[in-house]
């Protein structure tokens, strides 16, 4: 005879990764990336016109919902942080190389970093 939920894991377990610092993280990683998706809506680089950048936010939403739901897991928040850091520091090379990463690195999240990929590359 077994006594149910004598032995059922506390729900603080399955839910240890949903920490307060890592929400804060996605949110300030969400606001980061909104924000360059609005500037570069707002004054398009040369080179892009309005389909790409159309395009591109509509492949970006599914990462910003994400992020605004704490869902992205924290290894591609912070990847994220790591490409938005080089370039709001305007450092070409390091935005390319941590792109790169981003898209070696989670393949299977290539339907947006394609987006990504054309609105920091103007």
């Amino acid at each position: 005879m077994t006594i149910p939920g004598w032995n059922d894991p506390n729900a603080a377990i399955f839910h240890a990764h949903l920490d307060d610092t890592a929400d804060a993280a996605q949110d300030q990683v969400h606001a980061r990336l909104a924000a360059v998706v609005d500037k570069v809506k707002a004054a398009p680089p040369a080179g892009l016109n309005t389909r790409i950048i159309a395009d591109s936010e509509k492949r970006l939403q599914d990462v910003l919902q994400r992020l605004h739901t704490h869902a992205l897991p924290t290894p591609l928040a912070a990847q994220i942080a790591l490409v938005l850091d080089a370039y709001e520091a305007q450092n070409a090379d390091e935005t390319a190389r941590q792109l790169q990463t981003l898209s070696t690195s989670f393949v299977d999240e290539s339907r947006w970093i394609v987006g990504l990929r054309r609105l920091l590359a103007a």
